[in-house]
């Protein structure tokens, strides 16, 4: 059965409590009463609210932070100068028709779409082992993480050709200073933060699959990193002590075969 976007057993596909988490319950994060689909939010407060609920979901969503960020950049503005980011505050201000320009309607629309057809997660199950397709552009960065079957990475089928079950997608936004990184400096922030919040996925070792070459010699737990600048020298120390933690290998995947991971972070 299905709860809650995820695949469980049998045992809790009956009752009320199951009723409120059916499969189509995403779809209610926007209005469906109107054919044509054309509603928007009217006040800053339900636009606060969709992207609370997209956010929530934000594991079975990939491409999100990228998809939603012209819609936090209007929230930001409709709420600019209010003395508290609440949900009273947000429903007094009334977002006037003419401000929705196309790039936040296409915004919205994409969002909702993505809300449609979020993806069906799996939970881990014995047998598996865990795979990691992080990729970063200028302005997001991105993580996939699946598991497939042990006798398929034992036997060392081409990556494209194992049976993925998604366990979690993760997606995040550059800002300030970060937008000035190095493409290695963004590829290297997108495995760590991989780590720091799907800990519980990647307990029991994980194998990362990158496009970037260099950051899988960088990254590689038995390699001698001496030739890198300063500032990602000093990076790597800190992620040093979120990686120890781990059992992980990390191998290089050609870009065009990395599908995944471009997927999430353009």
């Amino acid at each position: 059965m299905i709860w809650v976007r995820r695949r469980v057993g049998r045992c809790l596909a009956t009752g009320p409590f199951y009723r409120r988490h059916q499969r189509c319950r995403p779809t209610g994060l926007f209005d469906r009463r109107t054919t044509n689909d054309e509603r928007r939010p009217e006040t800053a407060a339900e636009l606060m609210q969709f992207l609370h609920a997209v956010n929530w979901l934000r594991t079975s969503l990939p491409r999100m932070a990228e998809v939603v960020a012209p819609l936090r950049v209007f929230l930001e503005e409709l709420l600019a100068g209010a003395a508290r980011r609440t949900k009273r505050v947000a429903k007094n201000r009334v977002i006037p028709p003419a401000s929705w320009t196309e790039d936040r309607l296409r915004a919205w629309a994409a969002a909702k779409d993505l809300v449609a057809h979020a993806v069906t997660l799996f939970h881990p199950r014995p047998g598996c082992q865990v795979l990691m397709f992080p990729d970063a552009s200028d302005c997001h960065w991105g993580s996939f993480v699946t598991q497939v079957p042990d006798v398929e990475v034992q036997e060392q089928l081409p990556v494209e050709d194992m049976t993925h079950e998604p366990l979690a997608f993760l997606s995040g936004s550059f800002k300030g200073s970060q937008l000035r990184w190095a493409t290695i400096d963004k590829e290297g922030f997108a495995i760590v933060s991989t780590f720091r919040r799907l800990e519980h996925l990647l307990w029991n070792g994980v194998h990362i699959f990158t496009d970037h070459r260099n950051l899988a010699y960088i990254f590689n737990p038995e390699a001698c990193v001496t030739s890198v600048s300063k500032a990602l020298a000093q990076r790597l120390e800190g992620w040093k002590g979120v990686l120890g933690q781990y059992r992980y290998t990390i191998c290089h995947i050609p870009g065009e075969r990395n599908a995944w991971g471009d997927l999430l972070s353009r």
